[in-house]
């Protein structure tokens, strides 16, 4: 643990996979008494991405049980979806003009 700080956890939310109240239990119990906080990162969809984003009502449910748990949360927001330049779409656009571009 770094010296007067938290370990921030990132868990990304795959939709119907690990989103539900049930997983929200599972990680508070397995964070109980750490001194750490949950960065939530909703997944952000994309045609190679075989997983689903989570809904917004899902997510905020998800981050209300690890806030009642008393486990400290944040939500990243997600950015430059409607260009396919958010986190790990812009990944996958570049590998595929990379391929094109090999051709």
């Amino acid at each position: 643990v770094p010296r007067g700080g938290r370990v921030t956890c990132e868990y990304v939310l795959l939709g119907g996979v690990n989103d539900t109240e049930t997983h929200a239990l599972e990680l508070a119990r397995l964070l109980r008494g750490r001194s750490c906080k949950v960065n939530l990162i909703p997944l952000n969809p994309a045609p190679e991405i075989p997983f689903a984003a989570p809904g917004p009502a899902d997510v905020e449910a998800f981050c209300g049980v690890l806030a009642e748990a008393g486990v400290p949360v944040s939500v990243r927001r997600p950015r430059g979806q409607d260009i396919l330049a958010a986190c790990g779409q812009l990944h996958l656009k570049r590998q595929r003009e990379t391929a094109a571009a090999a051709r």
